[in-house]
């Protein structure tokens, strides 16, 4: 994210997520600037994630900051992936201190409140989804030399992972395939993104974690985290609490960062109530069926994929792992 290059113009400054998939190369999202047929990314200057993991739900909390280095307004686009379990419950955007609340509207009243701003020359949003578990946010004359930092709220579950519980947060357009013959907006918006390899700028991850059963380990098999020593505190006979943080000043957000959680009694049956403002209560039942059934005889089908993408080093991959399950 220092100077990399000038392109027509667009001085390309910085990323945020770049993945390889398909035939496509150095795919990535962020916040974009549409110049002459190409994408180009917006400076990235901060980037600050705050998850909250309260048995198997959780809840993450995004803020990425972005500068128009451009000399004029700029209209911009903010690409991102998600969990494909996860659902949006939060989006603010904030420049140059007004700050801007994400509301939901039906998608053609949307469209139209968003494409009447843009004439009259104010700053607006507009959040859409491309393909699915891709989200694309448009973002309307964002002012010259102006900070813009995105917020972005999600919920989401964890999942389970032998005797842990895992989360994930996505940092590329992976592990989704685009076939060669796509020609959706959304392949095109997502595959015409020039990149910098570099990504000195702060990231941080702080996960706060509250569960009922008492904790064994925490560990990343992708990042090195730290975790206060006796961080771990009794509350009141119902919940143990304790943290994880990402270790180091910067990463590279090259690959997801998983975080895996290890408790006493993860697959013990439990329920959940949460009540609402507004008096309403919702109930979750967590358990893992555990049912002695008789062995069934049965057949196995391997499907083979053989497309293109497949070529070469791959399809000897999957040859070896079908031997394998033979």
């Amino acid at each position: 994210m220092g100077a990399e290059g000038v392109y027509s113009g667009m001085v390309q400054l910085g990323r945020m997520f770049v993945n390889t998939f398909g035939k496509y190369k150095n795919c990535e999202c962020g916040m974009v600037i549409l110049w002459h047929g190409k994408y180009y990314p917006i400076p990235l200057t901060k980037v600050s994630v705050d998850v909250t993991w309260l048995d198997a739900c959780i809840k993450v909390t995004l803020t990425q900051t972005y500068r128009n280095e451009e000399n004029q307004p700029v209209e911009t686009q903010y690409v991102f992936p998600m969990d494909d379990r996860a659902a949006i419950c939060g989006f603010q955007a904030e420049i140059e201190g007004r700050k801007i609340q994400g509301q939901v509207r039906k998608k053609e009243e949307a469209r139209h409140i968003y494409e009447e701003s843009v004439k009259q020359g104010q700053t607006a949003f507009l959040v859409e989804e491309t393909k699915l578990d891709i989200f694309q946010a448009k973002i309307g004359n964002l002012p010259a030399g102006s900070v813009a930092t995105i917020t972005l709220t999600y919920v989401t579950e964890a999942a389970a992972e032998g005797n842990a519980l895992r989360f994930f947060l996505p940092t590329t357009i992976a592990p989704r395939y685009i076939p060669q013959g796509d020609t959706s907006e959304a392949a095109k918006v997502i595959c015409g993104i020039d990149y910098s390899i570099f990504s000195p700028y702060p990231l941080e991850i702080q996960v706060h974690i509250e569960t009922d059963q008492k904790v064994l380990s925490i560990n990343s098999p992708t990042h090195k985290i730290n975790i206060p020593s006796k961080n771990e505190v009794f509350l009141g006979g119902k919940y143990f609490k304790t943290e994880a943080k990402l270790q180091g000043a910067s990463t590279d957000m090259d690959r997801d960062f998983v975080l895996l959680l290890e408790t006493e009694e993860l697959h013990k049956p439990r329920l959940t109530l949460e009540k609402s403002l507004d008096s309403t209560v919702a109930a979750r039942v967590t358990l893992v069926p555990s049912f002695k059934l008789p062995p069934l005889k049965c057949d196995f089908i391997f499907v083979i994929d053989r497309s293109g993408s497949m070529g070469g080093e791959k399809m000897e991959k999957a040859k070896d792992a079908l031997q394998l399950f033979l």
